[in-house]
């Protein structure tokens, strides 16, 4: 999915409930200095960090933390920079 798609969006989300081996689409969001929120699960965890999880399959979680995080400047920067660390050259 390219930046295109993501303009205008307040924040990305992967509310999966697979064991994610990396989390692509959430790679792609916090490149996209969008505050990004998802599963517990598999390497998502590892790749969004703390406060950018929920419980898997809990909607009452997704939607606080969306709540909470949604539009947040400083968020999606965090995001970005988090990405660069760990996905960049």
């Amino acid at each position: 999915m390219g930046v295109g798609v993501r303009v205008g969006a307040a924040v990305g989300l992967t509310p999966s409930v697979a064991h994610e081996t990396f989390g692509l689409a959430a790679l792609e969001s916090m490149c996209a200095a969008l505050p990004t929120i998802g599963s517990a699960v598999g390497a998502l965890p590892d790749l969004l960090g703390d406060g950018a999880v929920v419980p898997t399959g809990d909607v009452g979680a997704m939607s606080l933390r969306i709540n909470q995080l949604a539009g947040s400047d400083t968020a999606g920067l965090a995001a970005a920079q988090r990405a660069r660390e760990l996905a960049g050259p």
